[in-house]
């Protein structure tokens, strides 16, 4: 029989695989947490976890964005906006801690994104939509509770620059 010519204490070729697959495990795992965390903190539940957003939250419920999350109009689309927006944010960290920050939280009115980069990514102001009829009924407050109509006609966006 041979002798082994591996020096004493010395990594067989199955340990180093098994510990790069190992290693390769715990990176990718590390990885997938860091990107939940990153899409978590542009959810509705996070930012209306410190920010006092009434009646706007109340509005954005009620509303056919109620299942868009505040990052996807507030950060905006693309990697450069999340990236641009954490790098922002890294104040945060300090501030929180130690309490050192207005309360109520204010609303960032000042950094809103631009309409053309946020709303057009699902909404296209060439598209023509015709305008909606819309019929609100009042009643009177005499004997038979006699009913109005008032008919609005809404032109819901798009189309050229003469409609």
């Amino acid at each position: 029989m041979q002798k082994s010519t591996l020096p004493t204490g010395a990594l067989t070729r199955r340990q180093i695989f098994g510990a790069a697959i190992g290693g390769a495990v715990v990176v990718l795992a590390i990885a997938l947490g860091s990107l939940n965390l990153v899409f978590y903190t542009e959810s509705t539940e996070f930012c209306t976890s410190c920010h006092v957003m009434d009646p706007e939250q109340t509005t954005h419920l009620s509303s056919p964005h109620a299942n868009v999350s505040c990052g996807a109009c507030h950060i905006g689309p693309g990697v450069s906006a999340i990236v641009e927006s954490k790098i922002a944010a890294l104040r945060y960290l300090w501030e929180y801690p130690t309490g050192n920050y207005p309360r109520p939280v204010p609303s960032p009115i000042k950094t809103l994104r631009p309409a053309k980069v946020v709303c057009e990514q699902c909404h296209w102001p060439e598209q023509f939509y015709s305008d909606r009829l819309i019929q609100l009924s009042h009643f009177a407050e005499d004997q038979a509770n006699t009913r109005t109509n008032v008919y609005l006609a809404m032109k819901t966006g798009g189309g050229s620059a003469r409609q």
